[in-house]
This record gives C-alpha cells, structure tokens and sequence, in this order.
C-alpha cells in the first residue's frame, strides 16, 4: 500500500494544567511542522531533490549542523521543562520548587545537555517524590518519541530531519541506563544523573530487593525491538542519499496497516515493559498497549487505548484515551526528608538495612485505577478547528500525568498544512 505523501499529521497547539508533557509533545510536533513547511517553501520547491554528490553533502551538513543539534535541544527542553519541571509543578510548591532551569547549547556548538535545579522543604519532600523526579525527565522524553510514532502512522510517512529528534527522545533512557557506572548497589545521587538517583531511592523505597546496575542495562535492552529505531535510522541516511522521506513498512491485512513494537519504561515499583501496537485504517491511527513488570514483592500491569477519532461527522469528531492499571499505593507521604535526616545525620549511609525497613515499609497493596479522558475536535474549515479532552484521573502511576486524583482538561487549536 503506498504512504501518505502530504508533509505532516494534523498539529495540536495544546496547553492544560501544570504544562505537562503530553501537551508539550503536540506542541512540539506543530512547532516542527511549520519549520518543515517553511524549510520546504524556501529551500526544496517542488522539484526532485539533486543526487549530486555536492548535493548530498550539502543535506549532511544541513543535518548535522542544524536539525541533529536543534533535535537535541528539543529533547533536552522536555526532559528538563516537561519532564523533571512538570512533576516539580505536580508536586506543589510547599514541598518543591525549581529554581533554575540551565540547557546548554547542542553538539557541536556546545557540550549538549541541561539541569533542573529545585528548592525542597524538609518538612513536606518526601523520598517517593523525589523518586517520581529522577524519573520523570526520561519519562517526558518517551512521550515526545510515542507522539511522533502516532503522527507518523496517521500518514504512514517519516522525513530524515526528524530522525535523531525521535532517536534522542526514545532513547533518553536508554542512554541514561547503559552510561551507568557499574559500582555500589545503592548509587549516590550527588552527580546528578538521574538513573543514579532512580536506584538509589527506588532501593530505599525496596531495601530487601535492591535492583541492580547490571538488571537495569538488561532491561533497556528491550528498547532495541523499537522499529521506528531502525525507521528513523534508515530514514537519516536515505534523506542524504536521495532528499526523501520513509514510506512506514507495515504488516498488512487488506486497508489496514499494523506495527509491533516494544520499550521499557520506569515506574515508581521498578523497571516495566511495554508491547505497543499501532493499527492504521483509512489514515486514521490506532495505539494500544499493554504493560506490566515485577519488582521486589509487588506486580503492576496495565492496559490503555488511544483513537482521536472514533466518530466523525465532518465538522465534529470525537476520541478516547483510556488507561487502566493494577499496581501499588504510591506512599507519596511516608517518609519526609526531615524524618530521613534525622534518623542518619549522613544521607549516604541510607543503605543501612534496619534504618530503611524501619521508616519505610517496602510492601504496599495493590489496586486497580486508570483515567479515561474523551478528546472532541470541531472543524472551521479544512485547515482550522479547535480541540479539548476532558478527563479524569483516579491515584496511582500513569506516564506523564498527576500522581493524586485528578481531572483531565487540555484546550487549543488543531490545524493541518
């Protein structure tokens, strides 16, 4: 079945509360979208692009020097802003707040790379929530990576400029984990790096079970049955030899395309993995995926389904996002880090087994949960509208979300060029 030739899927301009990444991720998308159009009104035209040798080195320098370093920078402003910045805002200002948020200019203009730095209140952080925090960069960053893998399905269709933009946001954790020193079971988390701090506060959160370096790097493995990995490798290249995008190889059952894949994703109970599935039918994309892990004494799973159109009328379409799950409480308020310091005047003895059992109990029973959000969209013309999703959240772990109970309320602009 040919692709989708037209340049992008339908941009959202989105904001809702606390500027979380889902927002963030469509935002993106469009903000992308009109450079694309714009690079191509200016520079490409409408004629076959040259395969001169001069010509593909000229598209190899516009990749390295502009979009692979502009990429990068993108990836770095959702995993500190949306990511780290968004579970910062969800947690509330009483307990944490940041202070400054530092990006460094991208490879090769700069070292590459950024800095959340926050305030915490002794007396309100507690040891879950700084957890949630180390976690939550990479986190934002695997969101922007599903974004762009829905709108790319909806077209069946991927431009070389955006290959590393999906490589460095869909393998931010996977870069995190292997790059990890293989030292102490319990990390210190004073060099910053955020999957230091994940081990250390998840093993203070589980000390009969520590997770270790080694377990982890295993598990980020499974990130390498991504296909729009290979995609989007493929595609980088190919935009050098030919100025082409990436026709998406499917498997297909008459009109409709279908794609596996997998990942791993982090939660507040350890490591988890996800089996993704993505079904295109008449343009319109389907995902859904069922997850799930074991760690220490507890299993969580989960379920979740998303389709921005399932009714159309022309004008008005109307869609769903659902997720449901089965996991532990999050113990957001068990132990503050007032109580942690005043039980260990040094913070780097927490490995100490009998200090950690008794401040934090390391079992907690498991509940269902999940949110159900409906996505509306009405149509002033071919190319303007406006969209909302109404929701709500139930306690408990969904990427990119409030941990507390929570409604769902998310409002802008769609268009299509």
């Amino acid at each position: 079945m040919l692709c989708a030739a037209p340049l992008c899927a339908d941009q959202q301009w989105l904001v809702d509360r606390q500027f979380s990444p889902y927002a963030s991720s469509e935002d993106i998308w469009s903000l992308y979208s009109l450079l694309l159009t714009c690079d191509d009104a200016l520079f490409k035209g409408q004629t076959p692009p040259s395969r001169t040798f001069l010509s593909q080195l000229g598209r190899t320098a516009e990749l390295i020097f502009f979009w692979d370093s502009l990429n990068q920078a993108t990836v770095t402003l959702q995993h500190e802003v949306f990511g780290h910045g968004y579970r910062i805002r969800n947690i509330g200002s009483s307990a944490v707040r940041v202070t400054k948020y530092h990006v460094d200019l991208p490879v090769p203009y700069g070292p590459g790379g950024g800095s959340t730095e926050y305030h915490i209140t002794l007396d309100e952080f507690t040891t879950t929530e700084q957890l949630l925090i180390a976690m939550a960069g990479t986190e934002a960053s695997q969101l922007l990576a599903g974004t762009l893998r829905m709108k790319w399905m909806g077209k069946r269709f991927l431009r070389g400029e955006l290959a590393t933009l999906y490589l460095e946001a869909q393998h931010d954790l996977t870069t995190y984990v292997l790059g990890m020193e293989n030292s102490p079971i319990f990390a210190t988390d004073d060099t910053g790096d955020d999957m230091e701090a994940y081990l250390l506060w998840l093993n203070f959160t589980y000390p009969k079970n520590p997770l270790t370096k080694a377990a982890l790097k295993r598990s980020a493995l499974v990130n390498l049955l991504d296909p729009f990995t290979y995609y989007t490798l493929y595609s980088w290249f190919r935009y050098i030899a030919s100025g082409t995008g990436l026709c998406i190889p499917m498997i297909h059952f008459g009109q409709t395309g279908y794609l596996p894949g997998a990942h791993m994703g982090l939660t507040p109970f350890g490591p988890e993995y996800y089996l993704d599935n993505y079904v295109t039918s008449a343009g319109e994309p389907l995902y859904f995926y069922a997850r799930g892990g074991v760690h220490a004494s507890n299993q969580y799973w989960g379920l979740g389904f998303e389709k921005n159109r399932i009714w159309n009328s022309g004008k008005a379409s109307l869609g769903m996002r659902l997720n449901l799950f089965w996991q532990p409480k999050v113990p957001l308020h068990q132990v503050k880090f007032s109580e942690l310091i005043s039980a260990s005047e040094d913070i780097e003895s927490i490995d100490d087994e009998d200090l950690l059992i008794d401040l934090h109990p390391f079992k907690t029973r498991e509940r269902l949960g999940g949110s159900l959000s409906l996505i509306g969209e009405y149509r002033l013309g071919q190319s303007f509208g406006f969209i909302c999703e109404l929701g709500y959240k139930t306690p408990g772990f969904i990427p990119g979300m409030a941990i507390q109970r929570a409604p769902i309320v998310s409002g802008g602009l769609v268009s299509n060029f």
